[in-house]
């Protein structure tokens, strides 16, 4: 995080090693370093931090820094002819704050401890919803992180369990008082289940509703989005159904529409009325990167107004992994890809033009390494890759 003349650099697999009478210790955790990035070309640390747990994820919210870290461990025991095996998850899970208040004085203010590896989180000004995967019991444990202090103190408040995994943050939301949560069940049943959860008492949270959604058993969740009383969710087995979500009434969320289409979705973009998609394409065998265009103007019939596909028989798109690569725009998307021709690999950054009711591939440029980010500048485009800069002449699309 980059915060007025200085960098927060959070690292994790950190290595510390001590040496003591000939042996040595390793372990791994948190780091975090501040960097004096007031002259680039002489950038320089000037803290380090040592935190508890292995990074997992991290925030920041007013002046302070949240580090979500967690360490995953099992625990195994009674392996004798008298007693059961007993196989137990004690992973661990810890919320660190640091107050970047006062720039010359960087402090951890607090840090606060969990049960379960708590490695997907979902952040409000208020609280960091955090999702523990239980193997065994085939649950997750979601709980309250009260963080609306704004000097940094931490409370471990209540936690509340829903059916199966909950695969990233999108698939988590507080709205109204209410936490709204999709999540996904394994095998045989692979159920797709929406359950809301009522805030008002954070150390005694309740389910409020709960439901299944019927035309997506045994098939994988992919793409979820909210939008104020709403929830789009995107499932796969052999077809990609769009579900729209009422949520109006959370104690009775409810599927208000469907609608079925080749390929899946990865990622949602709630435009008012409309959706734009990124996702896969596996029509004719192959799968090709593509965008997706929705009218979901009316709920109970949602509809695909467009759809572009690009890549030569196969292409993938570091976006399908990491959202943060896939620029939306007010007119265009930019969206990474890579592929293969006759001459080999490449990694290519496709340029479409969008309006409400349409979707335009335009040019694209070739670039070199794994692309990571794209943007617009004043006068150009900008790509970001494992190996490169790269500044684009965008003025002819």
């Amino acid at each position: 995080y980059v915060v007025g003349n200085q960098a927060y650099v959070l690292v994790g697999y950190a290595n510390n090693y001590a040496e003591t009478d000939g042996s040595v210790a390793f372990d791994l955790g948190t780091r975090l370093f501040v960097v004096d990035v007031a002259q680039p070309a002489s950038a320089a640390v000037t803290a380090e931090f040592a935190l508890e747990g292995d990074l997992v994820d991290s925030r920041l919210v007013g002046d302070v820094l949240y580090a979500i870290s967690a360490e995953f461990q099992w625990e195994y025991g009674g392996i004798d002819l008298d007693s059961p095996v007993i196989r137990k998850q004690t992973s661990s899970s810890w919320v660190s704050s640091v107050s970047l208040a006062d720039p010359g004085n960087i402090a951890v203010m607090d840090t606060q401890s969990f049960a379960g590896y708590g490695n997907v989180v979902q952040a409000t000004n208020f609280a960091l919803f955090v999702s523990s995967g239980e193997w065994f019991s085939g649950e997750s444990e979601i709980t309250y992180v009260d963080i609306s202090d704004p000097a940094g103190a931490i409370v471990v408040r209540g936690s509340v369990a829903v059916p199966g995994s909950v695969p990233d943050r999108f698939k988590m939301d507080a709205f109204g008082g209410v936490l709204r949560v999709v999540s996904n069940t394994q095998w045989p049943d692979r159920d797709v289940f929406v359950t809301t959860v009522d805030l008002q008492n954070p150390d005694a949270l309740e389910i409020l509703g709960q439901t299944s959604i019927p035309n997506a058993a045994g098939e994988t969740l992919f793409a979820t989005r909210f939008d104020g009383p709403r929830a789009y969710v995107v499932t796969y087995l052999v077809v990609d159904p769009l579900f729209v979500i009422d949520l109006s009434d959370p104690a009775a969320p409810a599927v208000a529409g469907e609608l079925v289409i080749p390929g899946w979705s990865t990622h949602i973009e709630p435009r008012g009325d409309r959706l734009i998609a990124l996702g896969v394409d596996d029509t004719g065998g192959r799968q090709r990167v593509k965008v997706s265009l929705f009218d979901v103007s009316d709920p109970a019939a949602p509809g695909e107004l467009d759809v572009v596909s690009f890549g030569e028989d196969w292409s993938w798109s570091t976006a399908h992994n990491d959202v943060k690569a896939f620029t939306v725009l007010d007119d265009v998307l930019i969206v990474p890809f890579s592929g293969w021709t006759e001459e080999g690999g490449f990694e290519r950054l496709q340029f479409i033009s969008h309006s409400d009711d349409a979707l335009r591939l335009r040019g694209s440029v070739d670039l070199q390494g794994q692309i990571l980010r794209s943007f617009r500048g004043d006068a150009a485009y900008y790509g970001v890759t494992t190996e490169q800069v790269a500044v684009i002449d965008g003025d002819n699309l």
